[in-house]
């Protein structure tokens, strides 16, 4: 099912025109006032430099800096007040309709209600122009900040979530296609968890899983599955955790484009529904006695799992879940969570510690030359 766009392509003024009246007068943003403000600012930097190189001290001349320096505030205040106003909100009026028009309550920013290893690192993370559903569809950016005062760095992920029909135990898949000087997780887990499968799906990811669920994990990642993962997700890191699934990547996106939407649209109803498929077969044998108490309607599991598969449409939230089980069934500890490890140097720190050893080594060498 491809999203409905149109709203991204519509005009300013369609956009106002279906505002509620208390939004009936919004404003796009004033890139006129925007433009004549920097074209002032050029003009004074240039007439100064000319006047000053040329000698010319004149009150003309004066007054005409004077006067594009005036010109410039003028258009910075209005800029100002605009961005301190509700006019900003046009942007995010329209980003209201077209998530509306495809079942989405869209929110500029906010707290999500993600669960990934992106929410276990740094401080302020807020989720920025996300767009959720009530069966726990979800996409948008995340933003949180590392270190602090001139040390600080603000990080921006896009995400897509979803909730499964079933949980299974915490996996994650590292894309290469990310990664330059190393992994880009946020984190990193220990290299007894990792676990290798066939094809050329390693050459796309690294999947780590609980080394008690390697096999588990086989029975998740089928051929359809990594061929599903490869073809739309190639460029996404995925975590599995318990009845959730995430992708993400950076940068964070505005979702202005239709370009982002179609790729949401790639993972949600092409990836998603093959994972989906398999959690919603899944049992972990490991849990032992505490999948007794379970209720589970067997036959409108596998109806529900082999419809998902035929089709891609069926929900991958509350419906599949209640289609498939009374209660959901439970992972063992020893598959809820991964081990970390400390991050080891990777070949971006040993380039820079090699540039280091060099430069030390030449500089003890110009010394030893200079006696």
């Amino acid at each position: 099912m491809a999203f409905d766009l149109r709203w991204l392509q519509a005009t300013d003024e369609q956009v106002r025109a279906a505002a509620p009246p208390e939004h009936k007068d919004l404003k796009p943003f004033p890139r006129r006032t925007l433009l004549t403000g920097v074209i002032a600012v050029a003009a004074a930097i240039v007439l100064t430099i000319v006047f000053n190189v040329f000698g010319v001290d004149s009150g003309w001349a004066h007054s005409l800096i004077g006067v594009s320096i005036i010109v410039a505030v003028c258009c910075g205040i209005g800029i100002f007040i605009w961005w301190g106003g509700d006019y900003k909100s046009q942007t995010d009026l329209r980003l209201t309709w077209v998530g509306a028009a495809n079942g989405f309550f869209y929110k500029p920013e906010g707290l999500t209600s993600v669960d990934t290893v992106l929410l276990h690192h740094g401080s302020d993370l807020t989720g920025r122009r996300f767009f959720w559903k009530s069966d726990g569809q979800e996409f948008g950016t995340l933003e949180y900040t590392t270190g602090s005062g001139k040390n600080s760095h603000t990080h921006r992920w896009h995400y897509v979530a979803a909730h499964l029909p079933a949980p299974l135990p915490h996996m994650m898949l590292d894309a290469k296609a990310n990664d330059f000087l190393g992994s880009d997780l946020p984190e990193s887990f220990a290299r007894t968890q990792r676990l290798s499968l066939e094809g050329d799906f390693d050459k796309h990811f690294t999947l780590y899983a609980p080394v008690e669920y390697q096999q588990d994990a086989l029975y998740v990642f089928t051929p359809d599955v990594m061929a599903a993962l490869i073809d739309y997700a190639a460029d996404y890191n995925v975590e599995i955790v318990d009845d959730g699934i995430i992708f993400f990547a950076t940068p964070g996106l505005d979702y202005e484009n239709p370009r982002d939407w179609i790729e949401a649209d790639r993972l949600l109803n092409a990836a998603l529904p093959k994972i989906a498929a398999r959690a919603s077969r899944y049992l972990d044998e490991h849990a032992g006695a505490q999948q007794a108490p379970r209720a589970i309607d067997v036959a409108a599991a596998t109806a529900a799992a082999d419809h998902l598969e035929a089709t891609g449409d069926a929900p991958a939230g509350a419906a599949f879940t209640a289609a498939a089980s009374a209660s959901l069934p439970v992972i063992a500890p020893q598959g809820r969570r991964l081990k970390g490890s400390r991050r080891a140097i990777g070949i971006g720190g040993i380039i820079v510690l090699g540039i280091i050893a060099l430069n030390l080594i030449f500089n003890s060498i110009v010394s030893w030359l200079g006696h």
